[in-house]
């Protein structure tokens, strides 16, 4: 008996799940044909028709993390060109010139209002270049 009533939950269950799926695809079937018959009455191109996507480069503010740094690495390049406005201008070039003085990056840190992490790196990138 207990085998018959399982057998006949399991039966039921999956009658249940294929109507579902036939449910399913017959509501997509209805939403498809509504779509394409709102296209038709709009007149609306279809994708193929439209121009391809053009993609445009992002352009990162300065103020991100690291920005100020990578800028500054940029400067750094032109050693042959003259820098406008010196160190006073530029924070990242009195940090250079404090961690040279072998002051720590808590201390510069808080004293230019950097993050501390933008320092640490500088050192870095010194010690590598």
């Amino acid at each position: 008996m207990t085998y018959a009533t399982l057998m006949t939950w399991e039966i039921f269950l999956d009658a249940l799940g294929f109507g579902c799926c036939v449910l399913t695809v017959l509501y997509l079937m209805k939403m498809k044909r509504k779509t394409a018959s709102k296209q038709l009455r709009t007149g609306a191109t279809r994708s193929e028709d439209a121009p391809p996507f053009t993609a445009s480069p992002i352009n990162m503010p300065a103020d991100t993390p690291f920005g100020g740094v990578l800028a500054s690495i940029k400067n750094n390049r032109h050693k042959g060109e003259e820098r406008q406005g010196g160190a006073a201008n530029d924070p990242y070039d009195e940090v250079r010139r404090l961690l040279d003085l072998g002051m720590g990056s808590k201390q510069i840190a808080s004293r230019i209002k950097i993050p501390q992490c933008e320092i640490e790196l500088i050192a870095s990138l010194r010690q590598i270049h």
